[in-house]
Formats: C-alpha cells, structure tokens, sequence
C-alpha cells in the first residue's frame, strides 16, 4: 500500500465484517490504525473515535500523534 499513511479500522457506518478487514489489513502492512464515527445521524454518534492526552487542533497536531503511537481507539463494547 505504498502512499498510504495509516487506515481507519473502525467505521460507525461500516458492517464489522468491513472493519475487520481493515484492521487485518493495517496489521498487516503496520499501519497506525484510527477509528471513527462517521456520524450522519444520531443513532452513530460517538461510536468511535481516538483518545490522546495531546491536544489536536491542526491536521499536523493529529499527524503527529499518530505517528507517535500516544493515542488509543474507541471502539464499542
């Protein structure tokens, strides 16, 4: 997967079949994984996300965390 910086792995909107494969795939090519709501109802709202204790204000701030590693997903239960 040359170019590719990282992989969202979970997706609010996506079947878990979809978000297993994706997390297969970064595992695989040791890709920093991030999950995400993808929140256009409320019924998808904060179902996922990425938890760090650095502040993220600029695409660079958040390009930083991920290539540092200081950060964990949010996935639901």
């Amino acid at each position: 997967p040359a170019g590719l910086f990282g992989l969202e792995v979970f997706n609010g909107g996506t079947d878990a079949f979809r978000n297993d494969l994706a997390r297969q795939f970064a595992r695989h090519y040791g890709l920093p994984m991030t999950s995400g709501s993808d929140i256009h109802g409320w019924n998808r709202l904060a179902k996922g996300g990425i938890q760090t204790e650095h502040r993220i204000q600029t695409p660079e701030d958040l390009i930083a965390v991920l290539r540092s590693g200081a950060y964990s997903l949010i996935l639901p239960d």
